[in-house]
Protein backbone atom coordinates (compact mmCIF):
# COMPACT_ATOMS: atom_id res chain seq x y z
CA UNK A 1 0.00 0.00 0.00
CA UNK A 2 3.03 2.12 0.77
CA UNK A 3 3.78 2.22 -2.91
CA UNK A 4 0.83 3.88 -3.93
CA UNK A 5 1.62 7.06 -1.88
CA UNK A 6 5.01 7.77 -4.37
CA UNK A 7 2.29 8.70 -6.88
CA UNK A 8 -1.13 9.42 -5.10
CA UNK A 9 -1.50 13.60 -3.93
CA UNK A 10 -3.38 12.28 -0.65
CA UNK A 11 -4.35 9.44 0.91
CA UNK A 12 -7.68 8.65 3.40
CA UNK A 13 -7.25 5.72 5.76
CA UNK A 14 -9.78 4.75 8.80
CA UNK A 15 -7.33 4.52 11.77
CA UNK A 16 -8.79 1.99 13.74
CA UNK A 17 -7.18 -1.43 13.51
CA UNK A 18 -8.96 -4.73 13.99
CA UNK A 19 -6.44 -7.02 15.43
CA UNK A 20 -8.55 -7.63 18.18
CA UNK A 21 -6.65 -5.63 20.53
CA UNK A 22 -8.59 -3.80 23.20
CA UNK A 23 -8.13 0.16 23.58
CA UNK A 24 -5.08 0.13 19.98
CA UNK A 25 -6.73 2.49 17.81
CA UNK A 26 -4.18 2.18 15.38
CA UNK A 27 -4.33 -0.84 13.24
CA UNK A 28 -0.87 -2.19 11.49
CA UNK A 29 -1.48 -0.98 7.91
CA UNK A 30 -2.45 2.24 9.10
CA UNK A 31 1.01 2.86 11.26
CA UNK A 32 3.18 1.86 7.97
CA UNK A 33 1.32 4.17 5.79
CA UNK A 34 1.84 6.75 8.82
CA UNK A 35 5.33 5.87 8.59
CA UNK A 36 6.67 5.65 5.34
CA UNK A 37 4.08 7.03 3.21
CA UNK A 38 5.19 9.65 0.17
CA UNK A 39 2.18 11.59 0.08
CA UNK A 40 -0.30 13.33 2.93
CA UNK A 41 -1.68 10.54 5.05
CA UNK A 42 -5.50 11.38 6.74
CA UNK A 43 -5.96 9.01 9.07
CA UNK A 44 -10.35 9.19 9.63
CA UNK A 45 -11.96 8.21 12.97
CA UNK A 46 -15.18 6.19 12.95
CA UNK A 47 -18.24 8.19 13.30
CA UNK A 48 -19.11 11.59 12.30
CA UNK A 49 -20.14 14.72 14.21
CA UNK A 50 -21.64 17.93 13.07
CA UNK A 51 -18.81 20.08 11.26
CA UNK A 52 -17.31 22.44 14.09
CA UNK A 53 -15.44 24.23 10.87
CA UNK A 54 -11.99 24.29 12.45
CA UNK A 55 -8.61 23.23 11.54
CA UNK A 56 -5.43 23.06 14.24
CA UNK A 57 -2.02 22.66 12.66
CA UNK A 58 0.98 21.15 15.16
CA UNK A 59 4.03 23.57 14.64
CA UNK A 60 7.33 23.03 16.57
CA UNK A 61 9.54 25.40 14.29
CA UNK A 62 11.49 22.46 12.64
CA UNK A 63 11.56 22.00 9.00
CA UNK A 64 8.01 19.80 9.08
CA UNK A 65 5.86 22.64 10.14
CA UNK A 66 6.21 24.55 6.44
CA UNK A 67 4.46 21.19 4.67
CA UNK A 68 1.76 20.90 7.87
CA UNK A 69 0.92 24.63 7.80
CA UNK A 70 0.53 24.56 3.06
CA UNK A 71 -1.68 21.20 4.05
CA UNK A 72 -3.88 23.05 6.90
CA UNK A 73 -4.12 26.61 4.64
CA UNK A 74 -5.26 24.79 1.75
CA UNK A 75 -7.44 22.23 3.43
CA UNK A 76 -9.03 25.14 5.60
CA UNK A 77 -9.83 27.23 2.00
CA UNK A 78 -11.25 24.72 0.64
CA UNK A 79 -13.87 23.81 3.57
CA UNK A 80 -13.90 27.40 4.21
CA UNK A 81 -13.23 26.51 8.17
CA UNK A 82 -11.05 28.58 10.34
CA UNK A 83 -7.86 27.43 11.06
CA UNK A 84 -5.38 27.54 14.17
CA UNK A 85 -2.25 27.32 14.04
CA UNK A 86 -0.58 26.26 17.49
CA UNK A 87 2.90 26.07 18.77
CA UNK A 88 3.42 23.63 21.89
CA UNK A 89 6.56 23.55 23.15
CA UNK A 90 7.63 21.17 26.73
CA UNK A 91 10.52 22.15 29.12
CA UNK A 92 11.48 19.24 31.50
CA UNK A 93 11.13 22.30 34.58
CA UNK A 94 8.13 24.22 33.81
CA UNK A 95 8.66 27.80 35.56
CA UNK A 96 12.05 27.98 33.88
CA UNK A 97 13.87 27.15 30.95
CA UNK A 98 17.86 26.53 30.57
CA UNK A 99 19.08 29.18 27.78
CA UNK A 100 22.08 29.66 26.69
CA UNK A 101 25.39 29.37 28.37
CA UNK A 102 23.23 28.14 31.52
CA UNK A 103 21.08 31.87 31.75
CA UNK A 104 17.84 30.85 32.70
CA UNK A 105 15.11 32.26 30.55
CA UNK A 106 11.58 32.42 31.72
CA UNK A 107 8.57 30.81 30.74
CA UNK A 108 7.21 33.97 29.56
CA UNK A 109 10.40 35.15 27.31
CA UNK A 110 10.30 31.29 25.98
CA UNK A 111 6.62 31.74 24.65
CA UNK A 112 7.44 35.10 23.01
CA UNK A 113 10.03 33.82 21.32
CA UNK A 114 7.77 30.94 20.21
CA UNK A 115 5.38 33.08 19.13
CA UNK A 116 7.53 35.01 16.65
CA UNK A 117 9.05 32.13 15.46
CA UNK A 118 5.04 30.71 14.84
CA UNK A 119 3.82 34.52 13.83
CA UNK A 120 7.18 33.84 10.87
CA UNK A 121 6.31 30.27 9.93
CA UNK A 122 2.62 31.57 9.38
CA UNK A 123 3.72 34.93 7.63
CA UNK A 124 3.71 33.05 3.69
CA UNK A 125 0.54 31.33 4.23
CA UNK A 126 -1.78 33.99 5.44
CA UNK A 127 -0.39 36.11 2.24
CA UNK A 128 -1.27 33.05 -0.24
CA UNK A 129 -5.15 31.93 1.69
CA UNK A 130 -5.67 35.72 2.47
CA UNK A 131 -9.72 34.65 3.16
CA UNK A 132 -8.69 32.18 5.70
CA UNK A 133 -9.21 33.14 9.20
CA UNK A 134 -6.17 32.23 11.36
CA UNK A 135 -5.12 32.34 14.94
CA UNK A 136 -2.04 31.78 16.35
CA UNK A 137 -1.42 30.37 19.93
CA UNK A 138 1.62 29.03 21.65
CA UNK A 139 0.90 26.59 24.41
CA UNK A 140 3.71 25.03 27.61
CA UNK A 141 2.46 21.48 27.56
CA UNK A 142 3.29 18.03 26.07
CA UNK A 143 2.64 18.81 22.45
CA UNK A 144 0.56 15.24 22.34
CA UNK A 145 -1.70 15.57 24.88
CA UNK A 146 -1.95 19.37 24.11
CA UNK A 147 -2.84 18.62 20.56
CA UNK A 148 -5.12 15.44 21.36
CA UNK A 149 -6.73 17.61 23.91
CA UNK A 150 -7.71 20.50 20.74
CA UNK A 151 -8.74 17.26 19.02
CA UNK A 152 -12.28 17.50 20.84
CA UNK A 153 -12.87 20.69 19.08
CA UNK A 154 -11.55 20.59 15.74
CA UNK A 155 -12.64 18.64 12.18
CA UNK A 156 -8.91 18.21 11.15
CA UNK A 157 -5.17 18.05 13.24
CA UNK A 158 -2.74 18.60 10.87
CA UNK A 159 1.10 17.55 11.67
CA UNK A 160 4.19 17.08 9.44
CA UNK A 161 5.76 14.11 10.23
CA UNK A 162 8.91 13.57 11.89
CA UNK A 163 11.59 10.61 13.07
CA UNK A 164 10.19 8.66 15.14
CA UNK A 165 11.63 7.89 18.70
CA UNK A 166 12.44 4.78 20.97
CA UNK A 167 9.98 2.30 20.63
CA UNK A 168 7.72 4.25 17.67
CA UNK A 169 7.89 3.39 14.02
CA UNK A 170 10.65 5.10 11.99
CA UNK A 171 9.38 8.13 10.47
CA UNK A 172 6.46 9.16 12.57
CA UNK A 173 7.30 10.82 16.11
CA UNK A 174 5.71 10.99 19.59
CA UNK A 175 3.21 13.36 18.58
CA UNK A 176 2.22 11.94 15.64
CA UNK A 177 2.16 8.63 17.52
CA UNK A 178 0.15 9.60 20.26
CA UNK A 179 -2.19 11.35 17.82
CA UNK A 180 -2.94 8.30 15.76
CA UNK A 181 -3.99 6.69 19.02
CA UNK A 182 -6.06 9.42 20.87
CA UNK A 183 -6.94 12.49 18.43
CA UNK A 184 -10.68 12.75 18.61
CA UNK A 185 -10.92 13.77 14.73
CA UNK A 186 -9.59 13.07 11.36
CA UNK A 187 -5.61 13.67 11.88
CA UNK A 188 -3.61 14.81 8.59
CA UNK A 189 0.25 13.58 8.45
CA UNK A 190 2.52 15.86 5.94
CA UNK A 191 5.56 13.93 5.06
CA UNK A 192 8.09 16.77 4.28
CA UNK A 193 9.67 15.06 1.45
CA UNK A 194 6.30 15.19 -0.65
CA UNK A 195 6.27 19.18 -0.54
Amino acid sequence: LTAITVRAPLLVIGARGDGGSPGVRLGSVALRLASHARCPVVFATAGSGPALGEIVVGTDGGDAAAAALEFGFGEADARDARLRALHVWADPQPGRVEGYRGWVLSVGLVNDRAAALLAEQVAPWRRKYPGVTVTEDTVHGHPGRVLALESERADLIVIGSHQGGPGMAPGLGPVGYALLHHAHCAVAVIPRRHW
